[in-house]
């Protein structure tokens, strides 16, 4: 699910825009869920503390409380990392220039944006809301929703009902197994080496038939059934590796 938020002082506008991203969103079979804030403070508290998420943000840059254009660079200052496209006037195309200063990714001229344009630009921005998304571990923890870049962690370990995720800031235990994960998470290079472990194979160093030794020194046990696997895997990263180097 795409996840968007209105940001506009006009309630007719946003609910416009809303119903017009529903219809292009169905077109291309993709899911979204809408919210609409009237002023740039509600959204930044509501977005800072988490009560509403987003992929992304459309602003109006002539908000009433806070400029739109300010809402955005706070937004980018706490560390938002979605998209950002502002919503104008014709009159008010000067403002686009400080509006990119701000991390908007685009903007949308109101009244004078054909249909086509608004389309080509949502398709776009959820592509890569989409995209971004499956570059992310999300769980649910002990201590609430949590996401990691997936590239950041180095394996999974399974024990008594709770998974670890070892990343380069820590660890992170949830609730779950390993098989799901291994169907989910396959596409993006990790591998079973045990029936207890699940290992990103780009972390892997070298594999013995019992040892698979990862780049920071740790060591993990390889199971019997998952070492041929392993080793081809190995392999297949060490030779894209010098691919790239090349």
């Amino acid at each position: 699910m795409v996840e968007i938020v209105l940001c506009d002082t006009s309630e007719t506008e946003m609910q416009r825009y809303a119903e017009l991203f529903e219809r292009i969103a169905a077109k291309y079979q993709f899911t979204i869920a809408v919210s609409m804030i009237n002023n740039g403070y509600s959204l930044l508290v509501d977005i800072q503390n988490g009560n509403v998420t987003a992929d992304v943000v459309f602003l109006e840059t002539d908000l009433a409380s806070m400029s739109g254009i300010v809402a955005a660079q706070k937004l980018r200052d706490s560390g938002f990392k979605g998209s950002v496209v502002f919503l104008t006037y014709a009159d008010q195309k000067e403002n686009l220039l400080s509006a990119f200063d701000a991390g908007a990714e685009n903007y949308i001229v109101k009244g004078a944006c054909s249909i086509d344009r608004v389309e080509r630009v949502l398709f776009e921005l959820m592509t890569e809301a989409e995209r971004r998304k499956k570059q992310f571990f999300t769980v649910e923890t002990f201590d609430g929703s949590r996401k990691i870049e997936l590239d950041k962690i180095k394996y999974f370990k399974y024990s008594r009902g709770i998974v670890t995720a070892v990343h380069d800031g820590g660890r992170l235990p949830f609730f779950g197994g390993l098989e799901k994960l291994e169907n989910r998470l396959w596409e993006f290079h990790f591998l079973r080496i045990h029936k207890n472990i699940l290992v990103q194979t780009g972390c892997v160093e070298y594999a013995t038939r019992r040892r698979a030794m990862l780049y920071d020194g740790t060591r993990l046990p390889v199971g019997q059934k998952y070492s041929a696997t392993l080793d081809y895997a190995v392999e297949l990263e060490l030779r894209f590796g010098e691919e790239q180097d090349r």
